[in-house]
């Protein structure tokens, strides 16, 4: 970056002490100074990178992730289907991990599409993702249970006009046989 300040590792920011000027980036193994370039840290192994050296974010959080953690599949992982990659904390939530039984690395919510498509035959896979379906079945539910209160209120509404359209027929007829009078 073609910056021409020195410094020794022994300075550091603001004099705040532990916080060096230096940052050292482990994949280039260049130095730069906190002037120059941000630093990140590794979400999950804490390495530090340069900004042109790191090379994942996490899908939910934008945390920035090493290539090695994602590939390690340690407590974050990349979905093999849709490509997203889950730093550990938004892990937890997505359970972006490789199948044991099936050796496929994939999000819940790839699961879940597969097998609403028929095409997840793995076992494991499907008994991963049951509490999804069970939570989807329960939400089905409710919304069924909401449309036939919406489709009982509609019945109501429909009668409704059924009556007024009669009573408009008969005022309609009324009006008719005045004017033959």
């Amino acid at each position: 970056y073609g910056c021409m300040k020195h410094y020794c590792y022994s300075c550091v920011v603001n004099g705040l002490e532990g916080t060096s000027i230096m940052g050292n980036c482990v994949t280039c193994k260049r130095d730069y100074c906190v002037d120059c370039i941000e630093m990140h840290v590794c979400g999950s192994c804490q390495i530090m990178n340069c900004h042109d050296c790191y090379e994942v974010e996490c899908h939910n959080c934008n945390e920035k992730i090493c290539s090695e953690c994602v590939e390690e599949d340690n407590d974050c992982c990349k979905c093999e289907d849709c490509n997203a990659v889950f730093c550990s904390t938004c892990n937890v939530m997505a359970e972006a991990r490789t199948c044991g039984q099936c050796d496929y690395r994939r999000c819940n919510y790839c699961r879940l599409q597969k097998f609403r498509q028929g095409q997840l035959g793995c076992s494991a896979c499907i008994k991963g993702i049951a509490h999804l379906l069970v939570d989807e079945s329960k939400r089905l539910y409710q919304e069924v249970k909401q449309l036939k209160v919406e489709n009982k209120e509609q019945q109501g509404e429909i009668k409704e006009l059924e009556r007024e359209n009669k009573e408009l027929k008969l005022d309609i007829k009324e009006l008719r046989s005045r004017n033959f009078e």
